[in-house]
C-alpha cells in the first residue's frame, strides 16, 4: 500500500497536469452550461461547444479560456493530493476494493464530504469568473453586472478571485460562499464511486494480474508501483474512461450548480438548489439541458485524465522506490540503481 505522505504528492503532482490541460475545456463547458437564463434575457449566444470557444478566443485571446484558472489550480493541486493520499489510506484501513463495493462506497463518500467542504467555495467563485467574459482591453459586463469581474492574464487572477469572493461576502455573507453546496456533495460522492471503481475495473480487466510489486491486489489495483511493460497502455485507457465515468455520473449535479452558482447575487432567480433544477427541467431541452456540455467533458477526459493518473502511478512509483532504496544495504545499492534507471 502506498503511503499517505506519497500518495499526496503525486496527487499533487498529478493535480497540477490535469487542471492545466483541462481548464480550457471547463471553461467552455461552464460558458454553455449558464448561457440559458431565459428569454428576458434574450437568445443563447453561443451555437454549441466549438462556436463558444472559437468566439471566446476571438473576443479574449485564448487566455480567456484560463479566466479563474487560479482557484482551481489550487484547488485540483490539493484536492487531488487530499483525494488521492485519502483513497490510498481508506483503502487498507477499510479494505475498499471492488471486492467489497460497500467499503468502496463508503470510502468515496467520506473522501467526497470532505472535498464538498473545500471545493464549494473555490467552485463558486471560480465560475462566477468563468462566465465574466472580457475583451482584451480590458472587463466589460459579464452575467453577473454587478460583479464587474475581469482578469485574464495570470497576474490578475488573484486579484479577481479576492474581487470576487467580497462581492459574494457583501451581498450573502460568508455563507454565501456555500451557495449550491448540496449539489457539491452529490457531484463528489457520485463521481468519486464512478471514478475509483471504473479506474480498478479497467486495470484489471486489461492487465489480469493479481500481483504487484508492492502487495496484492485486493480486487483491483494496489497503486504504487512504477506501470511496466503493458501496464503503461493500461494505464491510459483506464485513466480516460475513469475520468469519462465521473463527468457523466456527476454531471447533472454540476450543471444545476453551475446555475445556482451564477444566479444574480442582487436579484436571485433561483430560491435554492431543488427551486434551480426545477426550472432548469422546464427550460427549453429539459432533460437534455441538464447535461449541456458533457461533450466538452468527455473529450477533456480523454488526455486530461489519462495524464492525471499516468503522473500519479509514476511520481507514486518514483517515491517508493526511492524509499525502499534507503532500506538497502550499500553493496546492494549499485544493483537497484542499475534497476531504477531501467525503469525510465
Amino acid at each position: 500500500m502506498v503511503a499517505t505522505g506519497v500518495g499526496i504528492l503525486a496527487g499533487f503532482c498529478a493535480g497540477i497536469a490535469e487542471i492545466l490541460i483541462g481548464h480550457p475545456f471547463d471553461t467552455v463547458k461552464t460558458r454553455l452550461q449558464t448561457q440559458s437564463r431565459g428569454a428576458e434575457l434574450g437568445p443563447s449566444p453561443f451555437r454549441g461547444p466549438f462556436h463558444c470557444a472559437v468566439s471566446s478566443i476571438r473576443s479574449e485571446g485564448l487566455a480567456g479560456l484560463y479566466r479563474g484558472l487560479a482557484a482551481p489550480l489550487f484547488q485540483s493541486a490539493i484536492g487531488v493530493a487530499l483525494l488521492f493520499g485519502a483513497m490510498e489510506t481508506l483503502r487498507g484501513a477499510l479494505g475498499a476494493s471492488l471486492k467489497a463495493p460497500h467499503m468502496l462506497i463508503v470510502a468515496c463518500c467520506i473522501i467526497g464530504f470532505c472535498e464538498s467542504l473545500l471545493y464549494c467555495p473555490l467552485d463558486h467563485i471560480k465560475t462566477r469568473l468563468q462566465v465574466s467574459r472580457g475583451g482584451r482591453r480590458g472587463p466589460r459586463t459579464g452575467v453577473l453586472k454587478e460583479a464587474q469581474l475581469g482578469g485574464g492574464a495570470m497576474e490578475g487572477q488573484l486579484a479577481a478571485v479576492q474581487r470576487c469572493g467580497r462581492e459574494i461576502v457583501q451581498h450573502k455573507g460568508w455563507l454565501g460562499l456555500y451557495q449550491g453546496w448540496p449539489l457539491q456533495l452529490g457531484k463528489e460522492c457520485t463521481g468519486n464511486i464512478a471514478l475509483f471503481a471504473t479506474y480498478d475495473l479497467v486495470l484489471l480487466l486489461l492487465t489480469g494480474s493479481t500481483e504487484v510489486p508492492h502487495g496484492p491486489r485486493v480486487g483491483g489495483r494496489m497503486h504504487g508501483h512504477m506501470p511496466a511493460g503493458s501496464e503503461w497502455l493500461a494505464v491510459l485507457p483506464a485513466g480516460s474512461l475513469a475520468g469519462m465515468a465521473y463527468f457523466a455520473a456527476s454531471f447533472p449535479f454540476d450543471t444545476v450548480k453551475s446555475k445556482v452558482q451564477t444566479d444574480s447575487l442582487v436579484q436571485p432567480r433561483y430560491k435554492n438548489s431543488l427551486h434551480c433544477f426545477q426550472r432548469t427541467l422546464r427550460e427549453k431541452g429539459g432533460w437534455k439541458e441538464l447535461y449541456k456540455g458533457l461533450s466538452l467533458c468527455l473529450l477533456r477526459a480523454i488526455p486530461g485524465s489519462a495524464v492525471q493518473f499516468i503522473v500519479f502511478e509514476v511520481v507514486c512509483g518514483f517515491l517508493m522506490t526511492l524509499k525502499e532504496m534507503e532500506t538497502l544495504r550499500p553493496n546492494n545499492m549499485d544493483d537497484h540503481l542499475n534497476a531504477l534507471h531501467m525503469m525510465y
